[in-house]
């Protein structure tokens, strides 16, 4: 009997007629096969012939698609050999012993770029950041973005396997390749959403594809280990079908030969099949699969020899009715190709001229080598010292060898070929090669920390700007690049949950909970910043908004621009140095004067009696005589008398107005409505007015120079009379203190006039 796939196959093309009676009783199972979940693996359920039918449609469309790229991967061989670090050579040595040396400029180039960039684009702290734009911007939105950020950031630097390595061997490749692919997906084996480098010569499409997102199939070449197929289909994400007996280490791509030259590895006789190396061939394709809608996505997995498909997965979301492929790869291309799908790197653009440079290198080198070992004729009369006419004559360094000839016979006998010196035009030309692919490439001497002694320092950051203009769109790119790999991240944990360890330890949620913040309310992007990718560029823009702030302190927010400057300065921690303004203490005002003395931060309270600080103080900055305190106290303390009086204000119109007025500005308050808004400004505009009529009504004021020459006179006879005072308590103190003196002295005669008639008297009685 035949297994129920296969009847349900044959069912599918309507030959029941070719069922036994006992095959067609199983026929009524058909409703839980098509009942299955739409996450299942089909390979598991669909016939031999539709797995065949998908297996040719799959290989057939790798081969056409592999075999159109043919040049480009031997221009890719080219581009590694132009580095110099594969074993393999294109040099051909005219002579033996020739040189085969490589010129390191395109190696330069490449590593300064990755260098950059990859500081840039993966900082410690983590590649992403969250922010709320458009008009939803409150303090639930900056939880739920500060929670995404930082469980992306714990995932890509903890949780997933190599993440950093996998960014980072990307921007080595990129530059020479011109295109690199990051890919995002669930892996079942890791546990988790990964992302990861994927070389561009693994990654094929159509001929004529324009990019990822509308090639009609892109096929991922896989190298997997027996032993991880055995654990993916444990794991139920590939169908229990087996394995050919490959026992030699296949090669994924005709590249790979090149990678293990550069590596120092090569395939070895595998007897152990849980330790060979299978070729699977990953194809997101649109296929016709029986009750699915015809012309639908689908993701195959089939291993590449044997052609055995091991799992057909629906490449949409369920609830899409447009039946749009799932995304997965983020392509970072280095410069935009002309035509096609691949974009130019360093090879396409420098690769002549590299071959040039190594050319040049190798005449020079050879140049140095003939004319240091020189060679030439020898007559065949001449006899050597220890062998016959045929054989060589070998000297060492400070060695003589007798020889059976006169020195006019040697004369004769031996004629050096007459080689040059290495030419001081290959010298030169090599220096404007080599400056050429230096200004093509963007790797300036200022920008390596040459050529800087003695140039005024305007004139070197001028051309490190000039220098940093390819760099910086190359970093626009690869910031576009990243956006798009870091929108697939969230949306692959929206679809398989947060980390559930995460989530408990962390957050003290449950994973589905967790889930509905990657729901595309917060925007993800990279930390880089595309304009400024170098420290000395981001501390000039951070400075100068510095500078404008103090300028223009009412258009901008203190805590914000100097929480940009410490982060431009890779400080850790801000927000501990930067205090939120919500959690200040309560303060009376001496103790507010002492905080601001010590430069710590002070805040006013609604219910403050705002006039009494306003006056402690006042009279607390005018005590200050040392000129250093009050300079760094000062703007500080004036700010926050500042705030005294704009609740003072706000104090006085609710009394004026008999309502309670929004506090917005002051932090305790959301922006009222604009109806609201106009009726409060026509109370206030009424308030204001009636106070006005009132202070007219008031007796008139003095004469403000009259009260000011008035208080002059008072103030100045308070101080005579202050001076007089204390010249009075002077002369009063210096009286009492010589009476007391002369008090003390005439007492000490006296007893000393007592003792004396005592002791006479004593004596006396004594005789």
């Amino acid at each position: 009997m035949m297994d129920l796939a296969a009847i349900y196959d044959i069912a599918e093309r309507g030959d029941e007629s070719l069922l036994t009676e006992d095959e067609r009783a199983q026929l009524p199972q058909r409703q839980r096969h098509e009942q299955s979940r739409f996450s299942d693996n089909l390979a598991e359920t669909l016939g031999a012939q539709a797995l065949a039918d998908i297996a040719t449609a799959v290989y057939d469309g790798y081969t056409a698609d592999d075999a159109s790229r043919q040049p480009w991967r031997a221009r890719e061989k080219m581009g590694i050999r132009l580095l110099g670090i594969s074993e393999n050579t294109d040099a051909k040595q005219v002579f033996s012993g020739a040189s085969a040396a490589v010129h390191p400029g395109l190696a330069e180039a490449i590593i300064q770029f990755q260098a950059r960039a990859i500081s840039e684009l993966w900082p410690p702290e983590g590649p992403v950041k969250a922010l709320v734009e458009g008009n939803q911007h409150n303090a639930e939105r900056e939880m739920q973005a500060k929670r995404v950020a930082d469980y992306l950031n714990w995932l890509c630097a903890t949780k997933m396997p190599g993440g950093y390595q996998h960014h980072d061997r990307m921007l080595f490749r990129l530059p020479l390749t011109g295109s690199a692919f990051k890919k995002v997906y669930f892996d079942a084996l890791a546990g988790c959403v990964v992302s990861r480098f994927v070389p561009a010569e693994e990654v094929i499409v159509p001929y004529g594809a324009v990019d990822i997102e509308t090639a009609p199939r892109i096929t991922h070449v896989l190298s997997v280990t027996g032993s991880d197929v055995a654990r993916l289909i444990e794991s139920g994400a590939y169908r229990d079908a087996k394995l050919g007996r490959t026992h030699y280490a296949d090669e994924k791509t005709d590249l790979q030969d090149e990678m293990d030259a550069v590596s120092g590895v090569r395939p070895e006789v595998v007897d152990i099949e849980s330790s060979g190396r299978y070729v699977f061939i990953e194809q997101s394709v649109r296929l016709t699969v029986p009750g699915d809608p015809p012309n639908s996505p689908y993701l195959v997995t089939m291993e590449r020899e044997s052609q055995t498909v091991f799992a057909v997965y629906r490449d949409w979301r369920e609830q899409d009715e447009r039946r749009k492929r799932r995304e997965r790869f983020a392509h970072y291309y280095f410069l935009p190709g002309l035509d096609g799908f691949y974009g130019l790197g360093l090879l396409h653009v420098l690769g002549r001229l590299a071959e040039a440079q190594s050319g040049n290198l190798r005449a020079l080198l050879d140049a140095a080598t003939l004319a240091n070992l020189r060679g030439g004729f020898r007559s065949a009369d001449v006899k050597l010292p220890g062998g016959n006419r045929k054989d060589g004559l070998q000297i060492k360094p400070g060695e003589w060898l007798p020889v059976e000839a006169t020195v006019e016979e040697l004369q004769k006998l031996f004629v050096n070929i007459p080689y040059g010196e290495p030419s001081q035009t290959l010298f030169s030309l090599l220096g404007y090669l080599d400056e050429l692919m230096r200004r093509v490439a963007g790797t300036t001497g200022e920008l390596m920390g040459q050529e800087t002694k003695s140039v005024p320092v305007g004139t070197t950051l001028a051309r490190i700007e000039q220098g940093l203009k390819v760099q910086n769109s190359i970093q626009i790119r690869c910031h576009h690049a990243q956006t798009k790999e870091l929108e697939l991240l969230v949306q692959a944990t929206a679809d398989n949950l947060p980390d559930a360890a995460y989530c408990k330890d962390v957050l003290g949620i449950e994973p589905e909970a967790f889930s509905a913040d990657f729901d595309g309310r917060v925007d993800v992007r990279p930390v880089s910043n595309p304009n400024a990718i170098t420290a000395t560029q981001r501390m000039v823009i951070a400075q100068a908004i510095a500078d404008r702030a103090a300028q223009s302190p009412d258009l901008y927010d203190r805590r914000e621009v100097e929480k940009r400057l410490l982060e431009t300065m890779r400080v850790g921690d801000v927000d501990a140095l930067l205090p939120d303004r919500a959690q200040i203490q309560r303060m009376g005002p001496i103790e507010e004067n002492m905080a601001l003395t010590m430069m710590q931060p002070v805040r006013s309270q609604p219910d403050q009696d705002h006039a009494a600080h306003v006056a402690v103080h006042h009279a607390w900055l005018s005590t200050l005589t040392d000129p250093a305190i009050k300079k760094r106290a000062e703007p500080a303390a004036l700010a926050h008398i500042a705030e005294h009086y704009a609740w003072l204000h706000l104090i006085q119109m609710q009394q004026a107005t008999g309502m309670q007025l929004p506090a917005g500005p002051m932090g305790l308050g959301q922006p009222s409505d604009p109806q609201t808004e106009n009726a409060i400004a026509l109370v206030a505009a009424n308030a204001v007015q009636i106070m006005s009529q009132q202070q007219a009504m008031q007796p008139a004021p003095a004469d403000p120079l009259t009260a000011q020459a008035a208080d002059k006179a008072a103030a100045e006879i308070a101080r005579k009379d202050a001076l007089a005072s204390a010249q009075i308590q002077r002369d009063d103190a210096q009286a009492i203190a010589r009476l007391n003196r002369d008090v003390a002295q005439q007492e000490a005669r006296l007893v000393a006039q007592f003792v004396s008639d005592q002791s006479k008297q004593t004596l006396g009685q004594i005789q």
